[in-house]
């Protein structure tokens, strides 16, 4: 089909739900003799229910479509809780846990995206390739730690009844810069001409990249860590809905899946018992790994140039 050389522009505004967590694990040598080698290992979990508000500007010209958009968080769920899990491996197959903890987290989270695709259009079929990339930022801060401590490591000794322990008020700041970049298609039908239109997307990408910082807050020694990693995989699922309610102005209803995983290298400063003086560990190997659905609700208007 033949696109007429007109320019496009529509301005979308809404509110969605995102829920999911975002996941981090650490694994390092902690003592070697011989054949032996004992790791220490730590997972954190952060799941996650947010609000957030925002909207995109979208240009579409010769069947070239382009977008971009920014959401900012405006409420989070009080429900949620953060695991922190602690255990010693072995190469020899052992496994020893340590602590499990549970915290109450406070998010603040933001993100970006920018789009571009293009459109094959026949009859009432429109589909093609888009690029896509998003730049999400999440800041949790922990308070109140609940933790069970099952193994104690000064005496050698396991806690029978594990130990429980109550800590008030904030324990750990957590950050993240999680950027995307996904590669896909989209495909679309008019079902009922300028009334509904039904759309789904299917993305992949190989080159997802994330940064993060925490700061153990609770901790005496001050630990700190920052990880980094690329060449990570993600994928993502959408799938939408839009009412026309008069010209130019849509009603759209959408859901969106989304996986990712990355490979880290961490570096970790924290302050030594005998010196009193700041050592730093680097080379660590860690995981950074989420899962985010997504419920959107949004109004947009077209205007034609």
């Amino acid at each position: 089909m033949l696109y007429s050389a007109k320019l496009d522009v529509s301005v979308e505004f809404g509110s969605e739900r995102r829920e999911g967590f975002t996941q981090y694990q650490i694994k390092f040598l902690t003592v070697e003799e011989e054949d032996l080698q004992i790791f220490g290992n730590s997972r954190l979990k952060f799941p996650f229910t947010s609000y957030f508000s925002g909207g995109y500007v979208h240009a579409e010209y010769m069947g070239f479509c382009a977008s971009a958009g920014y959401w900012q968080e405006y409420r989070s769920s009080k429900d949620d809780r953060m695991e922190d899990f602690d255990w010693l491996s072995s190469n020899l197959g052992d496994y020893i846990p340590l602590a499990y903890g549970r915290t109450t987290p406070d998010t603040d989270m933001y993100y970006l995206q920018f789009r571009l695709e293009y459109e094959f259009r026949v009859k009432s079929i429109e589909f093609g390739p888009f690029v896509d990339y998003t730049k999400l930022h999440s800041e949790f801060m922990l308070t109140d730690l609940s933790q069970f401590w099952y193994y104690d490591l000064q005496n050698g000794t396991e806690y029978d009844p594990p130990r429980d322990t109550m800590v008030e008020g904030e324990v750990l700041y957590y950050e993240q810069d999680l950027h995307m970049p996904l590669f896909g298609a989209d495909f679309g039908i008019t079902a009922i001409p300028e009334k509904l239109k039904l759309n789904t997307k299917l993305g992949v990408s190989p080159f997802v990249s994330v940064d993060d910082y925490d700061d153990h807050i609770i901790r005496a020694d001050s630990l700190e860590a920052w990880n980094s990693g690329d060449g990570g995989t993600s994928w993502l699922f959408e799938l939408g809905a839009a009412v026309g309610i008069f010209d130019g102005l849509w009603i759209s209803g959408e859901f969106g899946y989304n996986d990712y995983s990355v490979n880290t290298l961490g570096t970790q400063r924290l302050i030594s018992d005998d010196t009193g003086e700041y050592v730093v560990a680097s080379g660590i190997n860690s995981q950074v790994r989420g899962v985010m659905r997504k419920f959107r609700f949004s109004i947009s208007y077209l205007f034609g140039l």
